[in-house]
């Protein structure tokens, strides 16, 4: 069997006793230690440390650390909401240190989503998650300032919107009360509320006598599994009128009891909510989904003669910005509907 050759002492290297070789040095005003099998091993370790030195972290080094931070600071559904933004966004700055991203290169990943015909609300979302994770690096002193400050989203993007809800599935939803999911497509319809507020409501939530539905919390789902979660803002939290046209298909159940539940004691699950939905569609002919029901109701807000203000307090909008959004949605259609049977006149 070979001797094991000694290492011996080289000049300028501290031989440790566990046979690596050591070498001190000052960097930026800090004493560092580099260890390595041999002399190559070390100066490489050095030459990494210098670099990384001068460059600061990484941007997925930055990126991964406020991801962490954020998780643990909002609902498990808001965070899935950002998942595969936050993806594509690691993917194209990965090879990149965060102090060397310039304002330039964040405009061209914009322009390239906007290429890609990704709407403007998705590329605006893509937009504020990269602002928060320089924001997050300005508070670390990583960077001197947030170069997504100083970009505009690009211009001419398609902006998806739910349509309404047609007459014909409006009609359908009023003759299909006897479906299963009848009559929760009836409820939102009538009272808009969301597909969540209406999972978590509990009969003690409806005031039969005074005519009135306490809106308080919601359901969001984490892994199929309903959860309950308060409204994200206190306009969530409301009361809204019971109208007469539901009175009569009400069940009936304990105060502690989900009005629509598969057992009374929970909410239904995200899986088994859309196979019901999807049986109940395909037994009606309903086509629209539960959130174009509430965009039913924002049309018979309209059409009452409802102002946008008190209509924002019904929809249980945080901005009123978004009610008269819907507004100016359904003045639009029916100036067009008004346009296209104008134009089938003979004059």
């Amino acid at each position: 069997m070979p001797k094991k050759q000694e290492k011996k002492q080289i000049p300028g290297y501290y031989l440790r006793p566990d046979g690596l070789y050591e070498k001190g040095m000052t960097i930026n005003g800090k004493r560092v230690r580099f260890r390595g099998k041999d002399p190559k091993e070390v100066l490489f370790k050095i030459s990494q440390y210098k670099e990384k030195e001068e460059n600061g972290l990484s941007f997925e080094e930055v990126a991964e650390a406020w991801r962490t931070k954020y998780e643990k600071e909002v609902e498990y559904y808001t965070y899935t909401k950002t998942k595969a933004a936050y993806t594509r966004i690691k993917d194209w700055f990965k090879d990149k240190y965060i102090k060397q991203i310039t304002p330039q290169e964040i405009a061209d990943f914009l322009e390239d989503l906007a290429n890609k015909s990704y709407a403007k609300k998705t590329v605006n979302n893509h937009k504020a998650i990269l602002s928060n994770i320089f924001n997050y690096a300005a508070a670390k002193q990583y960077i001197s300032n947030n170069p997504v400050t100083f970009i505009k989203t690009p211009k001419k993007l398609k902006q998806t919107r739910r349509e309404l809800p047609s007459d014909e599935d409006i009609n359908k939803v009023k003759n299909s009360i006897h479906c299963e999911f009848g009559f929760l497509a009836l409820f939102l319809m009538y009272t808009g509320c969301r597909k969540g507020e209406a999972l978590a409501l509990q009969f003690k939530d409806i005031d039969l006598e005074n005519k009135k539905i306490k809106i308080t919390k919601s359901v969001y789902f984490e892994s199929d599994k309903p959860k309950i979660k308060q409204p994200k803002t206190d306009a969530g939290i409301r009361e809204i009128p019971l109208l007469n046209a539901l009175i009569p298909y009400l069940p009936k159940g304990n105060k502690e009891d989900y009005v629509f539940s598969p057992d009374g004691k929970r909410p239904y699950g995200q899986s088994t909510f859309n196979r019901h939905w999807d049986k109940y569609q395909e037994q009606s002919g309903v086509s629209c989904t539960p959130h174009q029901l509430r965009h039913a109701y924002a049309t018979m807000l309209y059409e009452a003669g409802i102002d946008e203000k008190l209509a924002q307090e019904l929809m249980g909008h945080a901005d009123i910005s978004t009610t008269q959004n819907i507004y100016t949605h359904i003045r639009t259609s029916r100036l067009n509907t008004a346009a296209d049977m104008l134009n089938k006149l003979d004059f």
